[in-house]
């Protein structure tokens, strides 16, 4: 799913202050996955739960994602970014657009 230019914007004005780097690493994550199970997350990382458990229940209590269901195969919560950002973090709009956003 693409990322728009705004989303970005705001990713790195409003959103990632907020964030640890080892939250960013999960929220990124989730951002490319667009939902995924604490396995999923895992599996793309290349790390054991353990490692990132932790981060999830931090980005829970944020609140930049959210529980969207249950996966009955791995028997376990879904997860994804909360839609309405915006609303928790506002920000101004741009006056311009980056033409290379900041690595994380």
């Amino acid at each position: 799913m693409p990322v728009a230019e705004t989303s970005l914007h705001h990713w790195y004005t409003a959103i990632r202050p907020h964030l640890t780097d080892r939250q960013a690493v999960v929220y990124d994550a989730l951002a490319k996955l667009g939902r995924a199970t604490l396995k999923d997350l895992c599996a793309y990382l290349s790390v054991t739960p353990n490692a990132i458990s932790g981060r999830i229940t931090e980005l829970k209590e944020i609140p930049v994602i959210e529980i969207i269901g249950r996966c009955k195969t791995q028997k376990a919560n879904i997860y994804r970014i909360i839609p309405k950002q915006q609303e928790l973090f506002p920000c101004p709009k741009p006056t311009h657009q980056p033409s290379n956003p900041p690595s994380l």
